[in-house]
């Protein structure tokens, strides 16, 4: 239903020349077919908005494409090209001098170079996140660091210090009702006793 309403309210926006329409539309679309997990679909429709949102220079919908590419490459373990992309954005940001909240690529880029096994330039894109997060969504960004460092943790076999990470981070996600992601905290929780044996 998402992408049959997308491709609907594409074609109105494209019949009265509403280019914003039509830019936001191809990236919902993107979005929609990239959550299905068809990502060739999902580049193809990513790509049409970047191109369209360059020529009318919307840099907030380019940016947007260049994280949600980063995304994409990084699920189908094209890490380079996922990298280049979080790159991009960041230089777009910063030579444009956008004033935006850079912190959260630097969390993708952390997450990525965790994927890559490049735990020192996973930490320090976490670490660079913090330096650079705004009051505002401090919070936000600390419990996402939090957690990314926890699992790095664990990976590593530092089932202790991936335990206080993540028992640290269960409050955010309890006083947020997110079940989904405090059912995910709890398993991990349960694993690290597991390797701590601490049955109990």
């Amino acid at each position: 239903m998402a992408i049959k309403y997308g491709l609907q309210s594409l074609e109105e926006a494209k019949e009265i020349n509403f280019t914003l329409g039509e830019i936001k539309a191809l990236y919902d679309i993107g979005l929609t077919y990239g959550m299905t997990g068809d990502y060739a679909t999902s580049l193809g429709y990513f790509n049409k908005a970047q191109s369209l949102a360059l020529e009318h220079g919307n840099f907030q919908i380019v940016l947007d494409t260049y994280n949600s590419l980063g995304i994409v490459y990084k699920r189908i373990g094209d890490y380079p090209t996922s990298q280049s992309y979080y790159l991009k954005s960041i230089k777009l940001i910063d030579s444009l001098n956008l004033g935006l909240d850079v912190s959260p690529i630097y969390v993708n880029l952390g997450v990525l170079h965790y994927q890559m096994g490049q735990d020192k330039q996973a930490v320090d894109n976490f670490e660079k996140a913090l330096e650079l997060v705004p009051e505002s969504n401090r919070e936000e960004r600390e419990h996402f660091v939090l957690v990314n460092l926890a699992v790095l943790d664990y990976q590593n076999g530092d089932y202790e210090v991936a335990l206080n990470k993540f028992l640290k981070a269960v409050p955010y996600s309890k006083e947020r009702n997110d079940n989904i992601s405090l059912c995910t905290k709890y398993s991990n929780i349960g694993s690290c006793y597991f390797n701590l044996g601490q049955w109990a």
